[in-house]
């Protein structure tokens, strides 16, 4: 990619971070595993919206009626977004091109319980040795982290594979891709529409929920929630 693009990539990538997404992957501090007493900044395999990778590769009728439904959820948010039907096609072929091929190289479950393989901490200067698609020096900076000196990259096999499973990737079908997640992560707080598309694949579909609570009890949820945030932040 021309270092245009690829900056602009990442700074697509840092803001959709910052507003709480996770195309590609998720960043958060937490506890050391294995010192409790510090925090240390973790990295955290993501990016696949139907969220366990088995169904983008499992060819069972359960899988394959998930996907359809995941086709349909993708194609109803692009052409609510104002999308021609062409372009929603392409977005939704683009998503499931990328997702796939993320989920290709995600941990499975059993691989996930395992918690000694999902602990891998390392200094900063040997985790950007791995082959990226990224800049982390540009990442890590942008997100307030200049210096950072170790962290725990968990599913580190996620981040050698990264730049092999989107070498065939266009910029076209990366953008499709951050303006879903965009999409799907606004969806809920937009029109009766983009909600109703939401519940209908996520609280439907994947929760098996017949009925949508109504508009004031999400909205105090919502502000529930965020209460809870800031007060963990402020502790």
């Amino acid at each position: 990619l021309h270092p245009r693009v690829r900056r602009q990539r990442q700074m697509c990538i840092r803001d959709s971070h910052k507003e709480g997404m996770a195309p590609f992957f998720a960043l958060f501090v937490d506890a050391d595993e294995k010192n409790s007493a510090m925090n240390i900044v973790q990295l955290y395999q993501a990016g696949i919206g139907m969220g366990d990778r088995d169904y983008y590769l499992l060819e069972d009728e359960g899988s394959a009626k998930m996907r359809d439904a995941y086709r349909a959820y993708i194609n109803k948010l692009f052409t609510l977004a104002g999308s021609s039907p062409e372009q929603a096609d392409a977005a939704v072929d683009a998503v499931m091109k990328i997702e796939k091929a993320i989920a290709e190289i995600s941990y499975g479950r059993e691989d996930l319980r395992d918690s000694q393989k999902n602990y891998n901490k390392l200094a900063y200067e040997d985790f950007k040795q791995i082959e990226s698609p990224l800049d982390w020096d540009v990442y890590f900076e942008s997100m307030g982290l200049a210096g950072l000196k170790e962290l725990d990259a968990k599913q580190i096999n996620f981040y050698k594979d990264m730049n092999k499973a989107l070498q065939n990737t266009t910029v076209d079908e990366q953008k499709y891709y951050l303006a879903f997640n965009l999409l799907s992560a606004a969806a809920p707080y937009l029109s009766d529409d983009f909600v109703d598309a939401d519940f209908e694949f996520y609280g439907k579909v994947m929760s098996g929920k017949q009925e949508q609570q109504p508009r004031w009890k999400r909205s105090l949820n919502t502000v529930n929630g965020a209460l809870a945030r800031l007060s963990a932040r402020c502790m």
